[in-house]
């Protein structure tokens, strides 16, 4: 029993020493370029609850949530199903996500912008003959 407990340990560690090492993935320049990209948007955005994000994958999955903490290679983005661990090289876009107060606004200049070029059409039509016809 002994000699087939040893005889074991060392065949481990032969396949230990002869198996081949596990190299870490390389990436072309423009792969860098946009690791790097994401790598300063993340930081750029921060991290903490008050940080909505939004994060489109690369296989166009769009997740929801808030950067909860930046590493080197990763970010872990706390999401409604739990956290989720996102490596740089994942991420097609990241952005912030407009908040209601942004939204708002942005849909009340544009009902005000409507308005306002349907009042000077009308102004216009209105003192001009020539438009109006005999």
């Amino acid at each position: 029993m002994k000699s087939f407990l040893s005889m074991m340990i060392s065949l481990a560690l032969i396949m230990f020493l002869v198996a081949p090492s596990v190299r870490p993935q390389t990436y072309t320049p423009a792969e860098l370029q946009q690791i790097a990209k994401t790598k300063n948007k993340v930081a750029k955005l921060g991290s903490g609850s008050q940080v909505k994000v939004l994060v489109r994958l690369e296989g166009g999955e769009m997740l929801k949530g808030y950067v909860k903490s930046i590493a080197a290679e990763n970010f872990i983005l706390e999401t409604s199903e739990g956290p989720q661990e996102i490596s740089y090289f994942q991420v097609k876009e990241i952005y912030k996500k407009p908040s209601t107060g942004q939204i708002a606004a942005v849909v009340g200049l544009s009902g005000a912008a409507a308005v306002g070029m349907l009042y000077g059409v009308g102004y216009l039509l209105r003192k001009c003959s020539a438009c109006m016809g005999p």
